[in-house]
């Protein structure tokens, strides 16, 4: 997948949605429009407040996946993390 169609899928699971085209970008709990969605690639603050907001299955899916592939949760990065999220929820495309 490319990084902007994992951040806008990313983005969606975290409530965002887009008006009309490419931007802007919306949140329901956040007033204002936004240019983009947040850098979930590249922040544990963006990726980890997603995948607290899954259910328990799915988070624990997550942790699976991450262990499964870089053996270590702790040191998995925002990238590696939301892969894992969009894999475990189905929304990984190849």
């Amino acid at each position: 997948m490319e990084d902007l169609d994992q951040i806008e899928a990313v983005a969606k699971l975290d409530g965002w949605w887009k008006l009309n085209g490419p931007e802007p970008w919306i949140h329901p709990d956040i007033s204002g429009l936004f240019e983009c969605a947040p850098d979930y690639l590249n922040s544990y603050d963006a990726i980890i407040m997603v995948i607290q907001k899954q259910d328990w299955k799915v988070s624990n899916e997550v942790e699976c996946w991450i262990l499964g592939e870089v053996n270590d949760f702790f040191k998995a990065t925002p990238r590696q993390l939301c892969e894992a999220l969009l894999r475990t929820t189905g929304k990984w495309i190849e």
